[in-house]
């Protein structure tokens, strides 16, 4: 197969510095410089350009005479803020319900970023959230509380962050906490005290709930220095010198249900300290009030053998972490203690990045590189249970590789003495496609560059087939992968497809109050539109005809239309208070029309409540896609309410076929009162309708 090879054109300085999110862009810590490569409809990438290393005074605030020798810091004082970490959150925390960016740079700042508009567009890129501001606030607390009485110094040294990790999306199991529209991500911290916070990242995207203005973050739990130092076995705590108390990697485990009858859900929380991996169990309550409760920490066996360090993931699915010691790959089944390992060819250079693919029978299989000896070692590929695969011995990223080398070696005559240095491998979140990030140099004299000429590639291959189960709801990623895939593959898959039934797993029985009305209207439009497996098919049917080129009419059935209207009615009709403001009125009024003229009913007791607002003259029903009025003036309408979109500013569009919409955001402000909005209707309706209802799409500004 050939790769897609992208050429960006600035180098990592760390790894873990690919990041692949669920709506399908690719982020590259390159030093100083945040990469987003945006896929385009014709099979390129748009490479867009942010500087990260700049920060305000307000931001961070060095001290004036510098920290003191026993706690100065090289990166926190003296380096450029380059990234060393990057990793995407969920989709559902940053606008129209996408994925956020958190970023770590070299001096212990972790910043949060959002698209505010269309990916592709620089300035649509911005930093929205330092955690450190909620670190520093809480140590300052346990001052104010007399809990401790650091000197400013160690204070400051407290709030450093050295490692992070996402939590995964508790919807991928049918559940969710709180709010139907909750923008809202737990996420992990290791600070330079040796604490690991777990921490609730919250946007101002909930319709439902007008407590957040702007970007925050609260802390959850606290699991302090000294209950981690319990738990290190003794003859790490007793050793001859001191122990680093630093948390140099985190991995959150998939989330499962732990008892149906309490909606309660478990997760293990897995981190690195001085060498020993530890596991916590984290266990959430979900309903209308979240809990959040995290049983003991517990230190795994492996350190009886070797101390650890990253990569650290869990495998997809399970509790088994996996690791890397001095020479070997180390899996841990944290519920048994199994310990499984597998030698890594006697290489001596850092492991840099893993990833995992899962083929459509389920196997699962870990993809690992290493800074320097990737292309000449023999292992770098295993299944999930450490046996050499049946497959290749070569995988297909391992092969653009040496095509990068290859092409490296032709541009400058080096006679094939070229060195690959791999920054980091990651999959797409579908668990088909790998990409790699490596840089090409002459292994046998100096490499004199300048700022000009730091260029690395981002090759992407495709490991395996597509499984529509791993897609989760995510309209890009599928259409993305059916691009990349054959389409006697993607036929195949078409053919095989067995769609689950609707399901309103999501309505808690034991949720009360509006917030119940709320959750049981969202969902129940979910299931009538975005679950029914007619729709579903026809969607994928309509992405599989744009991955193969078709041209988009960004338009459904008859019948399509009709189900949906009606479904949206029925919910509107059951609605425990009634119907008020004035865009509920309007969006209500124009479903009854073009429900009617679906079904050749008669509209004379419609009277048309739309007006032109260039001439003020009423607005006919012409089309389900455009209006205009008697004047010539003509508009487009939106595929979900048909209204008429007048003015600039209102409007989103779909990022795949480009079908417009009026967007919530600039129509509806937050509610301070659950359930009693004069937009109650409206609300419910754009929270229950989140992605594109032709083919699946996200929306863009």
């Amino acid at each position: 197969m050939v790769a897609t090879v992208i050429r960006v054109p600035f180098m990592p300085t760390a790894p873990e510095a690919l990041a692949w999110s669920a709506d399908n862009l690719i982020a590259v810590g390159a030093g100083e410089t945040l990469c987003i490569l945006v896929p385009r409809q014709k099979g390129t990438w748009e490479i867009v350009n942010r500087p990260a290393s700049v920060f305000t005074v307000e931001e961070i605030s060095p001290m004036d005479a510098g920290m003191g020798s026993d706690v100065w810091s090289l990166g926190e004082e003296q380096s450029q803020r380059h990234i060393v970490s990057l990793a995407w959150s969920p989709p559902g925390i940053a606008k129209f319900e996408t994925c956020g960016l958190a970023v770590l740079h070299s001096n212990h700042v972790l910043a949060i970023w959002e698209c505010t508009g269309r990916p592709q567009e620089n300035t649509h890129w911005n930093r929205c959230l330092l955690i450190n501001h909620a670190i520093q606030a809480l140590y300052q607390q346990d001052k104010d509380k007399g809990l401790s009485n650091p000197p400013v110094e160690q204070q400051q040294v407290w709030q450093r962050i050295n490692s992070f990790a996402w939590a995964s999306h508790m919807r991928d199991i049918g559940l969710s906490i709180s709010r139907p529209s909750r923008s809202s991500q737990l996420i992990a911290v290791g600070t330079g005290r040796g604490d690991l916070l777990i921490m609730e990242v919250c946007s101002p995207y909930d319709l439902f709930d007008s407590s957040e203005s702007g970007w925050s973050v609260k802390t959850l739990h606290r699991i302090s220095a000294n209950t981690i130092a319990a738990a290190r076995p003794a003859e790490v705590s007793s050793g001859p010198s001191e122990v680093d108390i630093r948390l140099t990697f985190i991995a959150w485990s998939d989330w499962a249900v732990e008892s149906h009858e309490t909606d309660n859900v478990v997760s293990s929380l897995a981190f690195i300290a001085a060498g020993v991996l530890h596991a916590v169990r984290v266990i959430v309550t979900t309903g209308s009030n979240a809990d959040l409760l995290v049983r003991e920490v517990r230190a795994l066996p492996t350190v009886n053998a070797f101390p650890v360090t990253g990569p650290l993931q869990f495998i997809t699915k399970s509790t088994t972490a996996v690791a890397f010691a001095a020479d070997a790959i180390v899996s841990m089944e944290l519920e048994t203690n199994a310990l499984n390992t597998h030698d890594l060819d006697g290489r001596w250079d850092g492991v840099t990045g893993l990833a995992q693919t899962t083929d459509p029978e389920g196997t699962t299989h870990l993809h690992f590189t290493s800074h320097l000896a990737t292309s000449s070692s023999k292992t770098c590929r295993l299944a999930a249970d450490f046996k050499t695969t049946s497959k290749p011995a070569r995988p297909q990223w391992r092969q653009a590789i040496n095509e990068s080398k290859s092409r490296f070696n032709i541009a400058h005559g080096l006679g094939r003495h070229v060195q690959d240095i791999v920054w980091d491998i990651t999959s797409s979140p579908s668990r088909d496609l790998v990409a790699v990030c490596v840089v090409c140099e002459p292994d046998s004299s100096p490499a004199h560059f300048i700022a000009s000429m730091d260029l690395c590639e981002v090759s992407i291959t495709r490991e395996c087939d597509l499984s529509y189960e791993l897609c989760g709801d995510s309209a890009e990623l599928m259409h993305f992968s059916m691009r990349q895939q054959s389409s006697e593959a993607t036929e195949r898959m078409m053919k095989s497809l067995a769609l689950p039934g609707s399901s309103s797993a999501d309505v808690s029985s034991r949720t009360t109050t509006a917030t119940a009305a709320v959750l049981d209207s969202v969902y129940t439009i979910r299931k009538e539109i975005d679950e029914y497996t007619p729709n579903v098919r026809a969607r994928l049917e309509r992405l599989a005809g744009l991955a193969g080129g078709a041209r988009s009419h960004s338009r459904l059935a008859a019948a399509e239309y009709t189900s949906n209207i009606e479904a949206i009615l029925n919910v509107a009709s059951a609605l425990p208070q009634p119907i008020e403001g004035l865009l509920s009125s309007r969006i209500l009024h124009s479903l009854r029309v073009f429900k009617a003229k679906l079904s050749k009913g008669s509209t004379a007791d419609l009277i048309p409540q739309e007006k032109c607002i260039v001439c003020s003259q009423e607005l006919p029903f012409e089309s389900l896609f455009w209006s205009r009025c008697p004047s010539g003036h003509q508009y487009s309408r939106c595929a979900l309410t048909f209204l008429s979109i007048q003015e600039p500013g209102q409007s989103k569009r779909c990022r795949l076929c480009d079908a417009q919409y009026l967007s919530e955001y600039a129509l509806l402000t937050p509610d301070k009162t659950t359930g009693n909005s004069d937009e109650h209707f409206a609300r419910v309706l754009f929270t229950a309708c989140n992605k594109c209802l032709y083919c699946g799409g996200k929306f863009v500004a």
